[in-house]
């Protein structure tokens, strides 16, 4: 929630609407750019540009567990409860791979999409496999994590011979279909297709 002196969370109880916790993100005038939740529900990451930086908390007692600066704005998180990972995609382009617990710093993947932008990333979790849009023709999916594995692959629709760009993505809990929404400059409006990822189709 935005506000004249900061920014704030508020964590609320959904059988009752009641406000548990209120964390302040900020003093001072600033944008969350993402917010999940880890897989278990008792721990929330948030980043924002006021400096560049993802805060951990702890849902249960809204205190703080740890903050790390990225240096450049976080604009999307991922997280992966196999491996414990939180993966922040950054503002150059690159990905940032962190242990889930305390923000340490694991490994870095960079030109994750092939460009410098990187609009949305986020983690099948059957088979552990990170995937990433930067609003172009390509559903970016990379198969390891690691640095010297560049084990990148690409899902690309097309309709009536012409690229459909992605706009949004969603991956089902299964792991194996991807629901994508598309823009397509000729047309007046986005559809969503379901697709396969093993096939593409």
């Amino acid at each position: 929630a935005a506000h004249p002196s900061g920014l704030f969370i508020y964590l609320i109880d959904t059988k009752t609407a009641n406000v548990v916790h209120k964390l302040t993100i900020s003093s001072k005038s600033a944008s969350l750019t993402d917010l999940i939740f880890n897989e278990t529900g008792d721990v929330l990451y948030s980043a924002t540009d006021a400096d560049n930086g993802v805060a951990i908390w702890n849902v249960n007692t809204g205190k703080l567990i740890q903050k790390f600066s990225l240096g450049q704005k976080p604009i999307s998180l991922a997280y992966l409860a196999k491996t414990n990972q939180l993966a922040v995609a950054i503002d150059n382009g690159s990905v940032s791979v962190r242990d889930a617990s305390n923000g340490r710093y694991l490994h870095e993947i960079t030109n994750f999409t092939g460009t410098i932008n990187v609009k949305k990333i986020d983690y099948n979790r059957k088979n552990q496999l990170l995937f990433g849009m930067n609003g172009e023709d390509s559903l970016y999916v990379r198969t390891e994590l690691k640095l010297d594995e560049e084990t990148v692959t690409k899902l690309k629709l097309e309709d009536s011979q012409k690229t459909l760009e992605w706009s949004d993505f969603s991956l089902g809990q299964n792991g194996r279909f991807v629901a994508g929404a598309f823009y397509q400059s000729s047309s007046t409006h986005d559809f969503i297709n379901i697709i396969d990822i093993y096939t593409g189709k």
